[in-house]
């Protein structure tokens, strides 16, 4: 261990500003553990691929997350951390890469602290993006370490994409948001409800991302149903149809051809997305989603779907 008097200047300067930083951090994180409201969740996601009327992939996900939700200078603020990531995928050929996404998701998910935009509920920006920029640093080093055996040239340049891909998307503020809300737990937890009381049965669109077609927006325009009410509760039934208008059809027609055609055979037919989704909210002195049940059919008519099963379930911390 060095002494302060036997650093630099220059080292000084940095040690003194990492444990600024370091005491700031955790200050902050005091103030989220004294002040903050806690919640716990566990979700189940079953995601089955069909060619042709034939099971070609079939993967089950569990995860579990606690939240905390806290307000400072009258902005809410909320830290959502995954303790548990775990799957199972067949066909085993493609384990290991469903492993590595699983990785990537715990650098990018399992420490987040956000804050919300005061109208949608939805994530405004995150505050710790240095943080996880960090930790994908830490990640990308031992991944190197882990296939230092590789030695087939496509091989290697398979993951140096893979990291370059990732590093891209991690290291910009933006698309970290973007990507982060294409994931199910924070698509459904972030909502009106966490900012208000008022007006949460508007009709709304919401963007997904085609799991066929990579990079394919797919705009679904929802409205909302109130199932059933009490004083602690409401169940809202909200139910979707594509927005065809801004669907860019050409592009999954051409991408159809290109990826699916040459195994299927058959010719594109018809594009179909459905989302049906229920979800619960608790009504006590702060809103809280208390569980939610999805269903996402992606189709080419007779040929080829993905239909993914989510369940999120509030409970005990």
């Amino acid at each position: 261990m060095r002494f302060i008097e036997d650093m630099s200047p220059n080292e000084r300067k940095k040690y003194f500003e990492n444990r600024r930083i370091q005491i700031e951090k955790q200050q902050e994180q005091q103030a989220i553990n004294d002040t903050a409201e806690e919640a716990r969740y566990r979700c189940e996601q079953t995601v089955i691929i069909r060619s042709n009327g034939v099971v070609v992939s079939h993967a089950d996900t569990k995860r579990e997350f606690t939240v905390k939700k806290y307000t400072t200078a009258g902005n809410t603020h909320i830290q959502v951390c995954m303790v548990d990531n775990i799957i199972n995928i067949k066909p085993e050929t493609i384990k290991d890469a469903a492993q590595l996404l699983i990785d990537l998701d715990n650098v990018k998910s399992s420490n987040v602290l956000v804050s919300l935009d005061n109208s949608t509920g939805m994530i405004y920006k995150i505050l710790n993006h240095k943080d996880i920029v960090l930790k994908w640093g830490e990640f990308k080093n031992s991944l190197f370490d882990k296939y230092k055996f590789i030695r087939a040239e496509a091989n290697r340049q398979k993951l140096h994409d893979f990291v370059d891909m990732a590093e891209n998307m991690i290291k910009s503020h933006d698309l970290l948001l973007q990507d982060l809300k294409t994931k199910l737990f924070f698509d459904l937890f972030f909502d009106k409800y966490l900012i208000t009381k008022q007006d949460l049965f508007q009709p709304y669109s919401r963007v997904f991302y085609s799991q066929l077609f990579e990079g394919v927006k797919i705009i679904m325009n929802f409205t909302q149903e109130v199932l059933r009410e009490s004083p602690d509760m409401f169940m809202v039934k909200k139910h979707s149809v594509i927005d065809k208008k801004k669907l860019d059809l050409y592009r999954i027609i051409e991408m159809y051809d290109n990826k699916f055609k040459p195994q299927i055979k058959y010719g594109f037919s018809e594009y179909d997305y459905k989302v049906i989704e229920n979800t619960v909210y608790s009504t006590g002195k702060n809103y809280w989603i208390e569980q939610s049940d999805v269903s996402i059919l992606e189709r080419v008519k007779n040929n080829i779907d993905v239909l993914t099963d989510y369940k999120l379930k509030k409970i005990e911390l």
